[in-house]
């Protein structure tokens, strides 16, 4: 096996491409050892705490947007936009977003499949379930080409030019991203074990396992009978609450523990967080017991502006990179141009608070900083026809960089020092100076 393998271009020593791959591993499929079925079973469709955080994750989806840009300038009605915003036929914008946050957190890897016009320009994006793609690797091109496995197992090939793919970074897989699934599966697996505890726990009448005592021998077949007698007795709900009545030659005895004994709250309550740090997600956003402890307001809010800053803008970005590698070049851009950029506007977790807002307005306002309509518009207010206007308090004066001001200023004297200095100063030297003249007038 040869690794990093450089291919020399004909005539010359530049390396044209590195690859990985092994000859005998060239040109065929790539398997993986990941079950997305059952990640998606066992995870998020029986975990509630998995459900819980895919879900709050993937419904961020629904506050930034993914604009299209030529420079500076946003291109609204442009047909990448609008391949956007209606993807394909039965999806929305927010929809296309939601299911590839999804996949990405229980495969690590989100597909879109192109759908191109005659003209070969993309018409509608498919999202593809991740655990049916595999690729096949090539030495030169990366990936010769992409492979859907249909039901009855078959492969159908896709062009590498037609799929949009995100993924999260591997160390021992270059071409597919590490599921955060695979990582938490223990933890999960944990977790499901303890709620199937907990649920036998109360079928069994909440008692531990035990044994039956009786002083006598017992006959054969009548061990069976007496256990089913007992479970039909007092085993579900419906004997939770009876009492049983035993003779004086049969005598109960605990072998299990209880859930206190076991500690099991504090065991919930660590495999839940566990499941929560894979996911980079704060525990108290989706109400598990280690997060509710320390709840307040404030920490909600704290948490979920970290949840953003700390783990849904660097999904965000990469998201963006990916439609920038893979689209752009479709409409006439070049990756580098990067039209496709996220709106966070609306993210209601990064804006400022309202209070903060005004505050910080009122401060540029008095301190001359902003006009009184900027401040009316922080506020939501309609401008003011005459509020086009600058607020400076009469104890400050402007002073241009690197010019001293004149001696004993500001006070009485020759006006022509103030030659160098913008009219607020000139301004201020006048009012003064009437202030003084009347105070005199008003002595006498």
């Amino acid at each position: 096996m040869q690794v990093l393998a450089g291919e020399k271009a004909a005539g010359g020593d530049n390396v044209t491409a590195y690859s990985t791959v092994s000859t005998w591993r060239e040109g065929r499929t790539l398997s993986s050892n990941f079950d997305f079925t059952s990640a998606a079973r066992e995870g998020y469709m029986s975990n509630e705490v998995v459900y819980a955080v895919i879900s709050d994750i993937a419904e961020s989806a629904g506050e930034p947007t993914l604009r299209v840009y030529d420079g500076d300038q946003e291109l609204e009605n442009h047909a990448a936009r609008q391949l956007i915003v209606t993807p394909n036929p039965v999806m929305t914008e927010f929809e296309l977003w939601e299911l590839t946050l999804v996949y990405l957190c229980l495969a690590g890897n989100a597909f879109f499949q192109k759908v191109r016009s005659r003209a070969g320009i993309p018409v509608q994006l498919w999202p593809i379930t991740p655990g049916r793609m595999s690729p096949v690797p090539d030495r030169v091109k990366f990936i010769r080409e992409w492979r859907y496995r249909l039901d009855d197992g078959s492969e159908v090939p896709i062009d590498p030019r037609d799929i949009v793919h995100f993924k999260y970074p591997h160390p021992l897989n270059p071409y597919m991203g590490l599921a955060p699934m695979a990582v938490a599966a223990r933890a999960v697996d944990r977790d499901n074990d303890a709620t199937d505890f907990i649920n036998a726990f109360f079928n069994n009448a909440a008692v531990p396992q035990g044994l039956l005592k009786m002083k006598r021998q017992v006959e054969e077949g009548e061990a069976d009978r007496v256990r089913a007698l007992w479970r039909a007795r007092y085993g579900g709900r419906r004997g939770w609450y009876d009492v049983a009545v035993l003779d004086a030659d049969t005598e109960y005895q605990r072998l299990g523990l209880t859930q206190q004994e076991m500690g099991m709250p504090d065991l919930t309550d660590l495999t839940e967080t566990r499941i929560c740090m894979i996911f980079k997600w704060p525990p108290i956003l989706i109400g598990a017991l280690a997060g509710l402890k320390r709840a307040t307001y404030e920490n909600i809010k704290t948490a979920r502006r970290i949840a953003w800053e700390d783990t849904l803008s660097p999904i965000y970005r990469r998201m963006r990179a990916r439609m920038n590698m893979h689209l752009a070049e479709d409409f006439g851009w070049k990756a580098t141009a990067e039209p496709f950029r996220w709106d966070y506007s609306q993210v209601l977790a990064l804006q400022e608070d309202a209070n903060a807002r005004a505050e910080r307005a009122r401060n540029g306002f008095v301190a001359g900083g902003m006009t009184r309509n900027e401040y009316r518009a922080v506020l939501g207010l309609d401008p003011d026809p005459a509020g086009d206007v600058y607020v400076v308090s009469l104890g400050m004066y402007e002073q241009p960089q690197g010019r001293a001001l004149p001696a004993g200023s500001p006070g009485e004297g020759d006006g022509e020092k103030f030659e160098a200095y913008p009219a607020v100063s000139r301004m201020y030297y006048l009012v003064r100076r009437a202030m003084a003249g009347n105070e005199r007038a008003a002595l006498g």
